[in-house]
């Protein structure tokens, strides 16, 4: 298998696959810049010309083929099916997939920046991105139903892994951190939670095309026409699509902005819950108009009526309590101990679990 492990290794591939030209290499009109993670990932930017975002899988992680491998298979649903069109105004054009040397070429969105990173540094929650996101998720989530044609084997229409961590076996809890062995070991010592974790995964349906893992860090605020100009936002990362549960989709947004809360809150030993909230240096009031801005801009889109607008509100709860878990384990993923905090996020997510009616005003504010 063809390695791109060096920025002159990509030249050379972008220049075979014609992508780009010798003479804007010697002219000085291509500039590389690696952002590797579980992927080899290149930004290409090109002097005047459409720019590249080229992942390659790392030879150290085989995984990353199935993932790989499955956000290709969307890109072509999204292109050749018109069941799907819905999804080109949500996500990067695709510009080439080399299927035998793992190497997946995509538009690069110009000058880019992630909604977590935007929110950060405005120190707000623009509720006109919050209403632009729910309209976004509820325009593919209506019009992209599974089908017989759509049914390819990239797409496994898999159930979120963490709806069943607590089933993990003794083996199974060896490779884990400490910090996520204990995770698992509060899961089943609360029974509300493996009961509810259960019902969550008896309940889910495949009903739509997800992304999947919808977080701020992969949604992509960008200015087509430059600086100054009307934002474009793109759901990018779909290495986890599927058809599956509109309701994780919209669970995961919810989460995301509930941590964005949880997480200003500075470690304080002995405080109880509602001194940890009055510390939060983000007040989870600050979040909410920009949740019932995204659920409301959601359900317009979606249609829903007022009873199925209820009892998919309350899914979505319960799925936004999954998701939870799950950035749970992946922030302690290396950590010796639950941290402060995480153990708060796991509090907030058994009280979601347990009373999603009462979450959707205490919580989401809706």
């Amino acid at each position: 298998m063809l390695i791109l492990n060096t920025k002159n290794s990509i030249v050379h591939y972008l220049i075979g696959r014609g992508l780009i030209s010798r003479q804007e290499v010697v002219e000085g009109g291509v500039t590389i810049l690696e952002r590797t993670s579980r992927n080899r990932n290149f930004l290409i930017m090109r002097s005047g010309k459409r720019g590249y975002f080229v992942k390659h899988i790392q030879p150290d992680q085989p995984a990353s083929i199935q993932t790989l491998e499955r956000e290709a298979a969307f890109y072509g649903l999204m292109r050749h099916d018109p069941k799907f069109a819905a999804l080109r105004a949500l996500a990067p054009r695709m510009i080439a997939y080399d299927r035998l040397r793992y190497v997946l070429v995509l538009e690069l969105l110009p000058d880019a920046e992630n909604l977590g990173v935007f929110q950060s540094r405005e120190n707000r929650f623009p509720v006109d991105i919050a209403e632009r996101l729910g309209t976004a998720l509820g325009s593919y989530h209506r019009n992209t139903s599974p089908s017989a044609e759509s049914g390819s084997a990239a797409f496994p229409r898999a159930i979120p892994w963490i709806l069943q961590f607590h089933q993990t076996h003794a083996a199974g809890i060896q490779t884990l951190s400490a910090a996520n062995a204990q995770l698992h070991a509060i899961l089943n010592r609360y029974p509300d939670f493996g009961r509810k974790l259960d019902g969550v995964r008896a309940a889910w349906q495949s009903d739509t095309l997800i992304h999947g893992d919808v977080k701020f860090e992969n949604c992509a605020l960008f200015f087509p026409g430059g600086p100054g100009t009307p934002y474009d936002l793109k759901l990018v990362d779909w290495e986890t699509a599927d058809f599956g549960d509109a309701a994780w989709d919209v669970g995961s947004v919810f989460q995301a902005y509930l941590n964005s809360w949880l997480y200003s809150i500075p470690p304080t030993p002995g405080a109880t819950a509602e001194q940890l909230e009055q510390l939060a240096r983000t007040p989870l009031s600050g979040v909410q108009p920009a949740i019932r801005a995204f659920w409301r801009a959601y359900a317009d889109t979606v249609q829903l009526e007022a009873v199925q607008s209820s009892h998919r509100l309350e899914r979505c709860v319960l799925m936004a309590a999954g998701r939870m878990l799950q950035t749970v384990f992946e922030w302690m993923n290396r950590q010796q101990q639950l941290s402060a905090n995480a153990m708060f996020q796991l509090q907030v997510s058994l009280n979601m679990l347990q009373r999603p009616a009462e979450a959707i005003p205490a919580l989401l504010g809706i």
